[in-house]
């Protein structure tokens, strides 16, 4: 699986956001879980402050309006990720730190290139 480099330019895109609000969704026990799902997936971050922040504002984005799909082209655009890791990464926030929002990555599967799907 290839790994991805550091998430600071999406971080620094979304902190504002996290300055005025505290993340609607925080709870400890799921940024640990998504912490370790991260980990188990073999993918690479800078810190795990930067990484759970940066899960956060993908349910943040998701709240404002954003579609499933716009969180993987932030994350291959911004992140450098390429689309396969991207999905990985938004699919893992969305199941740990805002559940309420799986269907939406079932349903944006269809529209990802084969290579790039989790299912």
């Amino acid at each position: 699986m290839k790994q991805w480099g550091t998430l600071t330019t999406l971080t620094a895109l979304t902190a504002g956001a996290l300055i005025f609000a505290a993340p609607a969704h925080a709870d400890i026990h799921h940024d640990l879980q998504f912490v370790r799902a991260i980990n188990e997936a073999g993918l690479t971050y800078d810190t795990v402050e930067n990484l759970v922040a940066m899960g956060h504002s993908m349910c943040q984005a998701l709240d404002n309006g954003a579609t499933y799909i716009n969180l993987i082209q932030i994350m291959n655009e911004d992140a450098g990720t390429d689309p396969l890791t991207g999905n990985i990464i938004a699919s893992t926030a969305v199941k740990h730190l805002c559940p309420e929002y799986w269907t939406n990555v079932f349903l944006a599967q269809i529209e990802l290139p084969k290579q790039a799907r989790i299912i």
